[in-house]
């Protein structure tokens, strides 16, 4: 039978076995605390840390840790710790100076202000702990103080204070700037002092090489890794696919899955995302297609979508050709970011392209970016850019002035590439004289207009069909200035001088074309070769110059430039205009030698030549072949050029 006074402090009810814990949990905190008494006494802080993990396995761990986390950093910016045998070493003066430097630098001030604080404490560096330089390092290399941050660094070395954390810290301050040299050149500096690297280095490391898009640097890394047998863990191969992901290099990204799977690691939701967004940024066929197939494994693997899952799957639908789902799914979003608008307006973007598509309008997307304007979000450059490329396509020049207008009112600078959408919409719709006064604007902010104003200009220009010399001041103003015409202007000049019937000019500029270097920028333009030929061949056409546009024709045939689908329609239509029926028929056949498939348009022209010529055998077997391939409409079709 229990003592008596223990009858009813126990007591017979449900609380008994929670009692008895209890009194369990407390006898094992006291007999470690009598344990510690003594010089080396822990502060209360680790008192609280050691009585908390012992408790936590029997009560609430979530409630527990939330509940800790709450006392002890309460009031408590990022003021590092120091020992007991420094603190008592410490005078008053020091003690205060360290305190306020950590809590001022814990509020992120600017760059010179950082540097005057933690110049005294350089000063005094003998009395700094390990953990208050890692938290200069920290400060320094945030603010981009790269001296600084050497510095704080080489004052822990003489001191005697850094370690595999100090390093890791350091090379952090890379991470933002993708500063991959310069992190590898820490790395070395820590491998030379024989501190060893953990998987938190390399997880640093990683995420420094995808900032800097360095995929070589990241795989002998990796290589690295495993001769000094540090085990991967599921960040580490998180980040190594965000490598991959940053390379566009998506087949490979995707594989991490797989990898962290077969290392023992359930991918989670971070890791899809990852590897959604690599598919997603290079936008092609294959890689949407296992976008989409990645977004509905979601519940097949136990997982929810989060915030950016959503934002994801809104971009992944607006560039897979479904602007509709993608549109449906913003507007059911109960958290949007800066992101999600940014999808968004891309799927607008796309639906106001599609003719046919006559659900969601540049109203919409008006709609949503004035939603936006009421949150607390910022409008970046990508947005303003994407709102002037839709309203452009839907012909709202005059809205689409506005908004530029109102958009250094919104806090965003105006830059090259805006004033370029803005011109291009103003191009589409022939405002050539509003175009001229946006590039005096431009010109009077310092922007110096390029290339690109100067092609589109001249598009305004052509489309007005109506101010032949305002095109050819155009032409000598970038001259004057010493803009040199990269090839899209090139083209651009080619097309107008043809439109106003000066095949003259556009042979000269097509000559000034093949003479000049493509910038690098333009290099991808694998086609813009010919473009140009076929802008001048047209020309030659128009002016019924035949001669000179056959002349270019063999040109290209000689394997100068490669011939397209366009370079043999535009041949077919000016030989059947100049009567030359066999020509036409011959450049028929090259097409489809050339794997090419003939359009209505050629062989409508082809069989017209044909029957003026007499050749009405020869037509009725083109005219067939048009009708087997599913070209041709009907006979009545077959109109002349």
């Amino acid at each position: 039978m229990p003592p008596p006074l223990a009858i009813p402090i126990i007591g017979r009810g449900p609380w008994r076995g929670v009692f008895l814990i209890f009194a369990a949990c407390l006898f094992v905190i006291l007999v470690q605390y009598a344990s510690i008494q003594g010089p080396g006494t822990q502060t209360h802080e680790n008192l609280l840390r050691f009585s908390i993990n012992r408790v936590r396995p029997t009560i609430g761990a979530r409630h527990t840790t939330r509940h800790h986390s709450r006392i002890l950093h309460r009031r408590r910016p990022q003021v590092p710790r120091v020992s007991a045998r420094l603190e008592n070493e410490l005078t008053p003066e020091l003690k205060h100076l360290k305190s306020q430097t950590f809590r001022n630098l814990s509020s992120r001030p600017p760059p010179a202000q950082v540097e005057a604080l933690i110049r005294p404490l350089l000063a005094i560096s003998k009395d700094l702990e390990q953990r208050e330089f890692s938290l200069l390092i920290k400060s320094a290399g945030l603010s981009n103080l790269q001296d600084l941050t050497d510095e704080v660094l080489q004052a822990a070395k003489d001191n005697q204070r850094a370690n595999t954390i100090t390093y890791n810290t350091a090379i952090s301050t890379c991470r933002a700037k993708g500063n991959v040299k310069r992190a590898m050149k820490i790395f070395d500096e820590m491998i030379q002092a024989d501190y060893q690297p953990d998987i938190a280095t390399y997880n640093t490391l990683m995420g420094v090489c995808e900032n800097g898009k360095d995929l070589k640097q990241a795989l002998s890394l990796d290589e690295d890794r495993k001769k000094r047998n540090v085990k991967e863990d599921l960040s580490y191969l998180k980040s190594l696919a965000a490598v991959h992901g940053a390379a566009d290099d998506w087949e490979s990204a995707l594989g991490m899955l797989g990898k962290m799977k077969a290392s023992g690691y359930y991918p989670d939701v971070d890791a899809f995302n990852t590897v959604i967004n690599a598919c997603v940024k290079v936008a092609s066929n294959t890689s949407l297609t296992n976008a989409l197939c990645l977004l509905d494994d979601f519940e097949n693997n136990n997982l929810c979508w989060n915030l950016q899952t959503e934002n994801l799957a809104v971009e992944t639908y607006a560039k897979s050709g479904m602007p509709d789902t993608a549109i449906s799914l913003f507007n059911s979003m109960k958290r949007r970011t800066q992101r999600s608008y940014m999808a968004v307006l891309k799927a607008y973007a796309i639906s106001v392209n599609r003719k046919e598509s006559t659900e969601h309008t540049w109203k919409d997307a008006m709609t949503t970016f004035q939603s936006m304007k009421r949150t607390s979000l910022r409008r970046n450059n990508v947005i303003y850019n994407t709102l002037y490329n839709i309203l452009g396509t839907a012909g709202q020049w005059e809205l689409c002035l506005e908004v530029f207008a109102s958009m250094e009112r919104d806090g965003v600078r105006p830059n090259l590439y805006h004033y370029v959408t803005v011109l291009s919409a103003l191009a589409k719709q022939g405002q050539w004289s509003k175009a001229m006064e946006l590039v005096g604007s431009m010109e009077k902010r310092g922007i110096k207009a390029e290339g690109r104003v100067y092609s589109t200009l001249i598009r305004a220009v052509t489309r007005a069909r109506d101010v032949p010399q305002q095109a050819l001041n155009i032409v000598q103003d970038f001259e004057a200035k010493g803009v040199t015409p990269n090839p899209v202007t090139f083209v651009e000049l080619i097309r107008m001088f043809g439109t106003y019937g000066m095949w003259e000019k556009a042979l000269i500029y097509l000559d000034k074309f093949e003479s000049t270097p493509s910038p690098p920028d333009y290099q991808f333009l694998h086609n813009i070769n010919t473009q140009a030929y076929n802008a001048a061949i047209k020309a030659c056409f128009d002016a019924k110059q035949y001669d000179k546009a056959i002349s270019l024709y063999k040109r290209m045939g000689e394997g100068v430039v490669e011939c397209n689908q366009y370079t043999y329609e535009t041949m077919i239509i000016g030989l059947s205009s100049a009567k030359e029926w066999e020509m036409a028929v011959e450049v028929l056949e090259e097409a489809r030698n050339d794997g090419q498939k003939p359009t209505e348009s050629m062989y409508i022209n082809v069989v017209n030549v044909l029957e003026s010529a007499g050749k009405d055998k020869l037509a009725n077997k083109y005219y067939e072949q048009s009708v087997s391939q599913s070209i041709a409409k009907s006979p009545d079709g077959l109109k002349g050029i």
